[in-house]
């Protein structure tokens, strides 16, 4: 009776899993930058356009140089990324397993976790060529620091106003100590506009609070400027026993990777503050 019934678990468990892993948005940072989750080929292409310029005149005849933007590449080559558990077959007897479970979910929360921490980790890599603003002698929840960090972020929107997507246009990627730390300023805890439209933030952007950004640093990002890519073919989920260890091995895999482009980088802006 018992291994009919983990037999069950386990196409259960892998079924649900992929579920999981296919239909979910995936990490908060992943539904800020260009993504493409149908990626076929070792590396995967995106495409940014230079700015086109204007002029008053054309002479066909005594120049070719153009003003449309020009095209340039950004290669981004995922990786997989695996999150796994183990149990004995008398806890997986009694372990809850459907697509709604905390165990099921805890693996899926890890895999976002890991989609957002490469975002930062693609962030970080360009940190020379990123914008700086913040006061690095003072809090986050000082209040000059609050009212630079408003701006910015007001900056940030300006950016993207004819961005073509719906709903927030800017990230602003935090630690959660910083995040706990901005409501004890007066103008942050009763601002008019923090709360509305479902999200939590400023100046009509989105906080995104995640261990992946150290304290002391925030990274306010607009929307489309990371680029990230899954494979098509990439999730998966695995339940198996393992006689070496007399219990089950349980993971999920999906494939994962993000680039910013050096061209880019600096529409993100890199704030700085006093740490504690």
């Amino acid at each position: 009776m018992a291994n009919a019934t983990i037999a069950l678990k386990q196409e259960s468990y892998q079924g649900n899993m992929l579920t999981l892993l296919k239909e979910g948005k995936g990490g908060k940072l992943v539904q800020y930058a260009e993504s493409d989750r149908a990626v076929i080929g070792e590396t995967h292409k995106f495409y940014r356009m230079d700015a086109s310029t204007t002029s008053t005149d054309i002479n066909y005849f005594s120049s070719l140089v153009g003003t449309a933007g020009d095209t340039n590449e950004i290669s981004v080559t995922p990786g997989f990324v695996y999150s796994h558990g183990f149990k004995k077959e008398n806890e997986l007897l009694i372990t809850n397993i459907d697509i709604k479970s905390s165990y099921m979910k805890s693996f899926k929360r890890a895999i976002d976790r890991a989609e957002d921490a490469a975002i930062i980790a693609a962030i970080v890599a360009q940190d020379g060529g990123l914008t700086t603003a913040g006061d690095v002698l003072k809090g986050i929840s000082d209040v000059d620091n609050y009212n630079a960090l408003v701006k910015v972020v007001a900056y940030s929107q300006a950016l993207v106003k004819d961005n073509d997507d719906h709903g927030t246009n800017v990230a602003i990627a935090i630690n959660k100590n910083d995040y706990a730390s901005l409501h004890i300023v007066d103008k942050f805890a009763n601002a008019d506009y923090k709360g509305l439209n479902g999200f939590d933030g400023i100046a009509g952007a989105e906080f995104v609070v995640t261990d992946a950004v150290p304290q002391g640093t925030t990274y306010v990002i607009p929307r489309g400027i990371v680029c990230f890519a899954s494979w098509k073919s990439g999730d998966k989920a695995i339940m198996e026993y393992s006689k070496e260890t007399d219990g089950y091995i349980i993971w999920a895999r999906k494939s994962i990777g993000a680039t910013l482009g050096a061209v880019d980088a600096d529409s993100i802006i890199k704030f700085s503050t006093l740490v504690g």
